[in-house]
């Protein structure tokens, strides 16, 4: 299901540059250019989850995967859930633009909370 959804979206959305925050940075000339700019790296983030467009301006992504209750999946959709949720708390909050100072993690003890709250226990 998900490779069709995202199939259809290049088959209807063809054609678009790659936005400047996706495109090559690592060569001389490069960031003079704008590319990586405002590039949100996931491992950068708790759980190395970031909520990000990796569309062109102007088209939106999927949802394509939508973990099931069945299974794995559904630590899979508990762990996205949880995810997103803290990315909305983080949202609601003050940032840079409002703020001047970059976006943090001072809601790291509710991001903490939200983190394992319903994985149960944790293997070592």
């Amino acid at each position: 299901v998900a490779i069709s959804r995202a199939n259809a979206d290049v088959t209807q959305k063809k054609g678009p540059p790659v936005p400047m925050h996706l495109r090559d940075a690592s060569y001389p000339g490069a960031k003079e250019l704008g590319h990586g700019k405002d590039y949100l790296y996931p491992h950068d983030y708790p759980e190395h989850y970031v909520e990000q467009e990796y569309l062109p301006p102007g088209t939106k992504s999927g949802p394509y995967y939508e973990p099931t209750e069945h299974g794995h999946e559904a630590k899979f959709k508990q762990r996205l859930e949880r995810l997103r949720k803290r990315h909305r708390l983080q949202e609601s909050k003050p940032n840079e633009e409002t703020t001047g100072e970059p976006p943090t993690f001072k809601a790291n003890e509710q991001a903490n909370s939200l983190n394992h709250e319903s994985d149960g226990p944790q293997e070592k």
